[in-house]
């Protein structure tokens, strides 16, 4: 399997998202650990994930998002990273006419 993305690998296991996230393993996942103003002025840890792929915010800690357990992203980022080819027919990322 692909390795976890740094950041979260740097997180105790408790505060990593859900183990069956596409995005964790996702060579095009940004992951950012954020601050965000919490109650009373105190500030209050999160997560989040964008995807490099579809360009959006695919997890974030402080919303409630579908999670994404699958993504052709994914598997055509690992492919590229392994140098396999890929079929340029299948080549379309999302546009706001084919967005999945």
């Amino acid at each position: 399997p692909p390795p976890l993305a740094a950041v979260l690998a740097a997180l105790e296991p408790e505060m990593r998202p859900h183990t069956s996230l596409a995005c964790s393993t996702c060579p095009v996942a940004t992951w950012r650990r954020l601050l965000r103003p919490g109650a009373n002025g105190s500030m209050a840890e999160g997560l989040d994930c964008f995807c490099q792929y579809l360009h959006a915010v695919t997890y974030d800690s402080g919303q409630t998002l579908p999670l994404v357990i699958d993504c052709e992203g994914r598997h055509r980022a690992l492919k590229e990273q392994d140098g396999q080819e890929l079929d340029p027919a299948a080549d379309t990322a999302p546009t706001p006419d084919n967005t999945p």
